[in-house]
């Protein structure tokens, strides 16, 4: 009876741990529909979501487009955001399979922190460091607006016509010719100021005629040594300097006994510059440094500029050959004038800047009757705004539509870069970043050569007109400049040859540019200094 009685109770255990089974198996599985009904609705919320950031993608094109910039980058297709969200749905979460129920059931994960912690942590660290990228980006391209990025990325815009694509790079050219003209006004009128009378010249030089469109004339005149003075009194062409013939003594008749009596009286040193001779003398061990200082600043600017160069010519190969549709012709015309452009800016204009920052170490201290170190400092302040208005004119004139397309450029082409298996961003950056404070080096030697051994200079540099007097004031200005010559044609060469010999490669066109590289500076810096002192000195 007892025996019985125990068989009854197990059945009763066993059907009731049966039914237990049973309610947490249906548990399980209501868990696991809700979970999923979840899962899927989820999906279609993130769907949604990529459709509306698709749609915003493209009216955000759509508004670049009509704002004139270009961009390779393409909004969410239809196709990708559906198989976006295919992938969002048929994704599920795993659930582990617990003792005792259906080995096709799922397990949850132990906590919503596990089960969602990583994929959120991940997902704001990419859009942080997308973010930081971001801001990079744009920094940097903040800095690299200027006229002549403008020009260089108005030219090779997407549709743009040959014709109109010379005009958008002219404003870079015209800017370039007159930065040079200015500069090179600032160190002909330094070391030869306009003048009416004797008194307002260097030491050691008199009110002598310049020579202008019309000929020669004394209103304004052109200071010049006082050597030439006494000579041209009495008509001694065969020791006068070149640029004094009969229309000069013509010009100077009147004033030339004056002129006479004013530079017995004043010319300290009849076979020298005396304001060079003056500087020589007040230089001191603490003006030099405040000098070197400023040098030092004025090739930061150098630098800087050089840099940002460096920038805009990959960026304008990008464009040429991504960007830009143009013929193969009329590519071959749009490169060649940028490769002026480029060559001009990089070698002729930073010429042009250590020759006129010498040009006003020098005679600047006689001009404004300043200390030494009180001068420096303006001359470099002077020279750095003129060689650094680029940029100060890009912010003034172009608008917010223009500076976005200098910006989007670049982005542009670092996208297109980043994308690119094979780009290696090492492999030759630092040869042109390395060239650029090498020149920098190179110019800062010639300002502090020029501006310390003028007269050295003066007797050793060969020039382009013979002078009875090598060491007379007339002689300082053609000293700089031909030493500038012969330093930017040298520059321009070991430069052209390093970048062919750095391609591994031997084609006609490196060897064309090698030659043509130098024809640049050979033409343009004595065409400039011809038509500054042919227009320099009319009066108006």
């Amino acid at each position: 009876m007892g025996g019985h009685r125990g068989v009854v109770a197990l059945e009763a255990s066993g059907g009731m741990d049966h039914e237990v089974q049973r309610a947490i198996n249906s548990l399980d599985e209501r868990t696991l529909r809700k979970l999923q009904s979840s899962n899927k609705g989820v999906a279609r919320r993130i769907g949604s979501l990529l459709e509306r950031v698709s749609k915003a993608e493209k009216l955000q094109l759509d508004l670049s487009v009509a704002s004139g910039a270009e961009t390779t980058f393409e909004p969410l297709s239809p196709r990708s955001v559906t198989s976006k969200r295919s992938n969002y749905i048929g994704t599920e979460w795993e659930i582990r399979p617990q003792n005792g129920t259906n080995s096709n059931a799922k397990q949850l994960p132990n906590s919503f922190k596990e089960m969602t912690g990583p994929r959120m942590k991940t997902d704001e660290d990419q859009k942080q460091r997308a973010y930081a990228i971001f801001l990079s980006v744009t920094q940097k391209n903040i800095n690299c607006v200027g006229i002549h990025t403008w020009s260089l990325c108005a030219a090779t815009r997407a549709n743009r016509s040959f014709c109109s694509a010379i005009a958008a790079m002219v404003p870079s050219i015209v800017l370039l010719v007159l930065q040079c003209f200015v500069l090179h006004a600032v160190s002909i009128d330094s070391l030869h100021p306009p003048c009416t009378n004797n008194w307002d010249c260097h030491a050691g030089m008199w009110c002598a005629p310049s020579r202008g469109p019309g000929g020669y004339t004394s209103t304004p005149g052109m200071c010049d040594d006082c050597k030439w003075a006494n000579l041209l009194s009495v008509q001694d062409y065969t020791n006068l300097h070149q640029r004094y013939d009969t229309d000069a003594y013509q010009a100077a008749s009147s004033s030339l006994a004056a002129a006479v009596s004013y530079c017995n009286a004043e010319d300290a040193f009849p076979d020298r510059c005396d304001f060079v001779v003056d500087f020589r003398n007040q230089l001191t061990l603490g003006a030099f440094l405040v000098f070197f200082f400023v040098t030092w600043l004025v090739l930061v600017f150098y630098v800087v500029d050089m840099d940002k160069q460096t920038l805009i010519t990959d960026v304008f190969a990008f464009r040429v050959e991504h960007v830009a549709s143009f013929g193969p012709a009329q590519a071959r015309v749009i490169q060649a004038v940028a490769w002026v452009i480029f060559n001009f800016r990089k070698f002729v204009l930073p010429g042009v800047v250590a020759y006129s920052f010498a040009s006003l170490v020098l005679a600047s201290p006689s001009l404004l009757g300043l200390s030494l170190p009180v001068c420096f400092v303006l001359d470099g302040l002077a020279i750095g705004f003129v060689y650094s208005i680029d940029g100060v004119l890009a912010w003034a004139l172009l608008d917010g539509k223009s500076q976005g397309l200098i910006r989007q450029a670049f982005a542009d082409m670092e996208a297109y870069q980043d994308q690119d298996e094979e780009h290696d961003p090492l492999a030759e950056a630092w040869l042109p970043y390395f060239g650029n404070r090498l020149l920098a080096f190179c110019f800062g030697t010639l300002i502090l050569v020029g501006a310390l051994a003028t007269e050295t200079m003066m007797d050793e540099v060969p020039l382009l007109v013979e002078s009875p007097s090598p060491r007379a004031c007339t002689n300082v200005g053609a000293a700089l400049s031909m030493a500038t010559a012969i330093l930017v044609i040298f520059l321009m060469l070991v430069w052209t040859c390093t970048l062919q010999a750095g391609s591994f490669a031997c084609h006609w066109t490196g060897a064309l540019d090698v030659v043509l590289s130098p024809v640049v500076a050979l033409v343009t810096l004595p065409m400039l200094a011809l038509v500054f002192t042919s227009v320099g000195y009319a009066p108006i």
